[in-house]
């Protein structure tokens, strides 16, 4: 979850550590405990966190006025503890489930641009470098630069290997909620 203070100006994430029960009513409470599995939670941390952010915002630990927004934490990765090179897919703190199996290779880069449509880096087959800071509303592109699947067994010479590459425009990457 994405926290937002009242004025805007502090931001949190924190992560649900108890699901709620089945039927839960419209009114419920959610924990968000030191045990996250993806470690967001800082309960003990003394600023930039979540209970800053309530605390500041209410009264007697009442968040009054923060917005909670619902955040999906996507990853891809590849697992070679078993042998097989797979493509993993993790949500969230999810249980990770396999993709695709004897991936050998993954690797994504971005095309980007400012707020006047002007082309800040095209990194197209693999250019890894992006300006920094980089802000998600400059991505336009997305370039697979390599997805390469080699074959079960090897062969003489080593495994044969395919490689495929594509680009995905980003819909509403460029949004920006502001009005002049």
């Amino acid at each position: 979850m994405l926290f937002t203070s009242n004025t805007g100006s502090a931001y949190a994430v924190a992560e649900v550590t108890a699901p709620l029960g089945a039927g839960a009513g419209p009114s419920y409470t959610v924990s968000f405990g030191n045990a996250d599995p993806l470690l967001f939670n800082q309960n003990a941390a003394t600023s930039n966190d979540l209970k800053q952010i309530a605390t500041a915002s209410g009264t007697a630990g009442v968040a009054a006025g923060v917005t909670a927004t619902r955040l999906w934490s996507i990853t891809y990765y590849l697992d070679n503890t078993t042998g097989t090179p797979t493509l993993m897919r993790l949500v969230n703190a999810r249980k990770p489930v396999p993709v695709a199996e004897n991936v050998a290779d993954l690797r994504f880069t971005y095309d980007t641009y400012d707020n006047n449509g002007v082309l800040l880096n095209a990194t197209g087959d693999g250019g890894m470098s992006l300006p920094t800071p980089i802000s998600p509303n400059q991505i336009r592109t997305i370039n697979l630069a390599h997805l390469t699947i080699r074959s079960q067994m090897p062969g003489q010479t080593g495994y044969q290997a395919m490689d495929m590459q594509t680009s995905v425009s980003a819909r509403n990457m460029s949004f920006s909620d502001r009005y002049q």
